[in-house]
């Protein structure tokens, strides 16, 4: 218990956790709770987000603050599910009962269960005290392959099934997921589109249409720090073979970017407003 009273102070002090990346994350705590502010903010956001599209500059629905920066979310090399969640069973002995219905990747990314020294009664009370702002709505495991590191080549995997786009203009952050399958587009919230079967058609020749393939998967340059005129941009494409693709980069200035991208930013994001 003195443990979390420990990191509970710490937090409400003000003190900045360094996240991955190069971004800061900020943690932040009332006097008498086990856990950052941000999971209340984060269970409000994703109301709203089920309710109007979009993704403002102070959202929080996913857990970050404005403070961090895109090469922090676009480049995090954090666990999947089912790996946070065997830790979690084997670190602190808990069962897959106790651990049902949470958002398990916001929970270990707000409290670091893997480099704080917490006992299985600490973790218990974490989740006895503030479970409720850690359910999951579906959000997080929805845009988590957003997530994925650049690699791959687009012409020797198999067919696409799902593309995600991240597009971050430094004051404005854009999350949309196209699920070719399923003909349903996810813009920010677990609400989904409809696709016409004219968008499907678009996105099944994206590739093709404005060669990707001819593309290199990485195109940062320079000093990472957020601007207005920055943008930082992810594309993954999803693949029937289990192959995922994933395309990014970061400019301060609109340069360095791939051949054709501005028709493929606006061929997708196009799509959410038509």
């Amino acid at each position: 218990m003195n443990r979390v009273l420990f990191v509970m102070i710490a937090i409400f002090s003000g003190i900045s956790i360094m996240g991955c990346g190069s971004g800061e994350r900020e943690f932040r705590s009332n006097s008498d709770v086990t856990t950052p502010n941000a999971g209340v903010e984060s269970q409000k956001n994703e109301t709203e987000q089920a309710d109007s599209a979009g993704f403002t500059e102070n959202d929080t629905s996913t857990d970050k603050s404005n403070a961090e920066s895109e090469d922090d979310f676009m480049n995090k090399n954090s666990s999947d599910l089912s790996a946070i969640r065997v830790f979690m069973m084997e670190e602190y002995g808990l069962s897959e009962e106790e651990l049902a219905g949470y958002d398990l990747i916001r929970l270990m990314d707000d409290y670091e269960f893997r480099e704080m020294d917490y006992t299985t009664d600490e973790v218990r009370e974490i989740l006895a005290d503030q479970g409720e702002y850690y359910k999951d709505t579906g959000y997080t495991k929805l845009f988590y392959f957003l997530n994925a590191e650049e690699g791959g080549n687009i012409k020797d995997a198999g067919e696409v099934k799902r593309i995600g786009f991240l597009y971050n203009e430094g004051t404005i952050i854009r999350r949309v997921v196209y699920d070719l399958k399923e003909e349903k587009i996810y813009d920010d919230s677990t609400e989904s589109m409809d696709m016409t079967k004219e968008q499907v058609q678009r996105l099944s020749t994206l590739v093709d249409d404005y060669r990707i393939c001819e593309w290199d998967n990485r195109y940062f340059e320079g000093d990472k720090t957020e601007t207005t005129g920055s943008l930082g941009w992810k594309i993954v494409f999803e693949c029937t073979d289990g192959t995922e693709c994933v395309y990014g980069g970061y400019t301060r200035d609109m340069s360095n970017l791939p051949d054709h991208f501005s028709e493929v930013t606006e061929t997708l994001l196009g799509m959410t407003e038509e």
